[in-house]
């Protein structure tokens, strides 16, 4: 059969060892690709893709075409498409057989399922993986997302090897650098240095992976500028997340994409290969350092940033953790509070002691000053005893703290100056301290059985008496004694119907006669 006969399409129904080509799948390096199925014992009716070498090709179609199928001999990984067997067709063609991979591009794939953020980089982990397998020994040159296809079980397969290239031990002489612009490459995903004909190392892989990767997470990977390190927050568009992404709104994702991400692919596509990652491992690292919220080493965080991954890393210890040091912090407020209580309450034992002191020199000087001021006062003891009593009632009304002490102390001197008053017979001034006692029991509710005691009876004249009476009463009716203030109302009836009628006080007498008589009878 001549060449003529031999076009790709006059393959079709072919048989070449095992295999019976079914029809054509594209053009690749120095041969076409065949969809085929196989016929072997092993495993019949199984799908393969057969690379079939052109008769005609050129020296370096033949280099590329030995050299994918040395590589793929070489490659172990299930993301990568297995070499099945080599040969070579009954016109002397050389082929190899490789798995047949059914799948959508990463990209098609990724948008079809409209894949979260963290899903399509699990997913790229996936390529990274694969990638890292083929730079031990080979260059791709020739990664884009056509080159990546996906299954519909997730898993995916790296394919295409035309491209690639030995590195390490296994470059020779005779693999010199590709001349300017004869380099196999997709121009939108090759590197600068790729584009420029430079020798190559593995950061030029790295370069591709990382436009992979960011179309994926932005729907852009043509449009960036060369010469910079691009950040995808600044390229996500409304109309592509919304027909391509799952996050909420376009904002959601650019908020996503900043920080961690952006440094990511800044350095991924930084226009020096020695600025990039070294390797796809180097990649995979820290996109892993991103998804397990690890601190990125793209990013160099400082401490802030560190301890903000390690307490995302830890959440749930770190609420734990959190609760306990707020628990504990409670605690130690409530037991600083509790000490304070206490401390508060002896302190103000101690000044209530000490104020109870100072009150006592307070009445000796003021009764020393007295006695220096008065000398032998035609009042006596008594006399300097009331004056001290009206001192500590001018203490109770100003100070709430010393009320209870200067109240017992006024009362005590009262009623001293009240024995001593009845004792000299001065009527006058004993009804008026009577009555000022009375007003102070009152105010610090000093009751016994029930009562206050009632005011002696005295000599029918004394006025101040029957006033005296008559502030009883209306005390004791506040505090509920009736019986008592009946009897404080007759005493004040008895004395005031005795006093005259003439004079200027005598209207007053009548009246508070009056009401005496009146409130007798209704607390009778």
């Amino acid at each position: 059969m001549d060449h003529e006969q031999l076009v790709p399409e006059g393959r079709t129904h072919q048989r070449i060892d095992e295999y019976t080509v079914l029809e054509r799948l594209g053009g690749g390096a120095g041969g076409d690709v065949y969809k085929a199925t196989s016929t072997g014992s092993n495993i019949p009716n199984r799908l393969v893709a057969l690379k079939i070498q052109d008769r005609d090709a050129g020296h370096e179609a033949r280099e590329r075409f030995q050299f994918e199928q040395e590589i793929l001999a070489e490659l172990n990984h299930p993301c990568i498409v297995k070499l099945l067997r080599t040969g070579q067709t009954y016109d002397g063609c050389p082929y190899f057989a490789m798995e047949y991979v059914e799948g959508s591009p990463i990209d098609e794939y990724c948008n079809r399922l409209r894949l979260g953020v963290r899903e399509r980089l699990a997913l790229f982990l996936k390529l990274l993986d694969a990638a890292e397998c083929v730079n031990r020994i080979a260059i791709h040159r020739d990664l884009k997302p056509e080159h990546v296809l996906v299954l519909d079980d997730g898993n995916l397969k790296l394919i295409d090897f035309g491209a690639a290239r030995w590195i390490g031990s296994r470059v020779t002489g005779a693999m010199p650098a590709t001349p300017v612009g004869s380099q196999p490459q997709t121009v939108e995903f090759a590197s600068g240095e790729q584009r420029a004909g430079e020798r190559l190392n593995t950061g030029s892989d790295v370069y591709s992976l990382g436009l992979i990767l960011f179309g994926l997470l932005t729907g852009e990977s043509n449009d960036i500028p060369r010469g910079a390190a691009p950040r995808p927050s600044s390229y996500v568009t409304d109309d592509w997340h919304a027909k391509d992404c799952r996050l909420k709104n376009g904002d959601a994702l650019r908020k996503r994409l900043k920080g961690d991400l952006d440094a990511i692919l800044a350095r991924a596509l930084a226009p020096f290969s020695s600025d990039r990652y070294q390797t796809a491992a180097d990649f995979a690292a820290d996109i892993r350092n991103l998804l397990e919220f690890r601190p990125v080493q793209a990013r160099r965080g400082g401490r802030i940033y560190r301890c903000e991954r390690f307490l995302r890393r830890n959440l749930p210890w770190a609420v734990v953790f959190l609760a306990l040091v707020v628990g504990l912090c409670v605690s130690l407020y409530e037991r600083q509070q509790a000490v304070a209580a206490r401390q508060l309450a002896d302190s103000r034992a101690r000044l209530a002691e000490e104020r109870g002191r100072s009150l006592a020199a307070l009445a000796s000087t003021l009764r020393a000053e007295l006695v220096e001021s008065d000398g032998q006062s035609r009042r006596g003891e008594a006399g300097y005893k009331a004056e001290l009593a009206a001192v500590f009632e001018e203490i109770a009304n100003a100070d709430e703290e010393q009320r209870p002490m200067a109240l017992r102390a006024a009362m005590q001197l009262l009623e001293s100056a009240n024995r001593e008053f009845e004792t000299s017979g001065d009527r006058d001034h004993a009804a008026r301290t009577r009555e000022r006692l009375g007003i102070l029991k009152f105010k610090a509710g000093v009751v016994r059985g029930g009562r206050i005691p009632l005011l002696p009876a005295l000599p029918a004249e004394n006025d101040a008496l029957a006033r005296g009476y008559a502030t009883l009463g209306r005390m004791l009716v506040l505090m509920g004694d009736l019986s008592g203030a009946a009897q404080a109302y007759r005493a004040c009836a008895s004395i005031a119907g005795d006093l005259p009628r003439s004079g200027p006080a005598g209207s007053e007498y009548a009246q508070i006669l009056s009401e005496c008589q009146a409130a007798s009878r209704t607390v009778r």
